[in-house]
């Protein structure tokens, strides 16, 4: 077996073909794992470390930075869907800025908690609607403010993706308070001219 250059090492999971360093990947090579994923890039002490790109068999493809064999600094990952992620990952999910593009138009951009939208970002919706606030979850949450397409704009609170409190302006620029919700559920509304 090759302890140093260039040469195969076979593993339970798959078969390494690259650069070996006393006998294990390091530097650039490519793993062939038996479910079908496929990775092409950089090595660090037997883990993908730097620049590489990965095939998964389920469909997504990921090209940027690795460390420790996880997703790590910039990237892009292409689903099989159509949507596209392009931004900063950290430990194998995105974290950080970037922007996500979903197979129906809407894209957002912002940052990025442990793969979900937030704290803070900007939606635009494919139907033309546009969000510019807080997120929580992958949803409108705390200060923020929506412009509907039909020319509404709520400008207040938002939880869990509702628009709880604030103010509700029309195109005529006819203004509604809208106040939190009250103990029997309802949404107290007061006219403002």
């Amino acid at each position: 077996e090759m302890k140093n250059g260039y040469g195969s090492k076979k593993y339970p999971d798959g078969t390494y073909t690259g650069s070996l360093k006393n006998g294990i990947p390091f530097g650039s090579g490519v793993f062939r794992h038996k479910k079908g994923d496929v990775y092409d890039g950089e090595w660090r002490d037997g883990k993908y470390d730097g620049f590489g790109i990965y095939r998964s068999q389920k469909g997504f493809v990921y090209k940027g930075g690795m460390k420790n064999g996880r997703f790590h600094g910039r990237g892009e990952l292409l689903y099989s869907n159509g949507c596209r992620y392009i931004g900063e990952f950290q430990n194998g999910v995105k974290s950080g800025a970037g922007r996500m593009e979903y197979e129906g138009g809407t894209v957002y951009e912002g940052q990025m908690t442990d793969d979900k939208c937030g704290p803070t970002g900007k939606c635009m919706y494919a139907n033309g609607t546009v969000y510019i606030g807080g997120w929580k979850d992958s949803r409108p949450q705390g200060s923020g403010v929506m412009e509907y397409e039909n020319g509404v704009r709520d400008d207040g609170e938002w939880e869990s993706g509702v628009f709880v409190s604030g103010i509700r302006t029309y195109p005529g620029g006819r203004e509604e308070i809208i106040e939190k919700e009250l103990s029997a559920g309802r949404r107290k509304k007061v006219q403002r001219a």
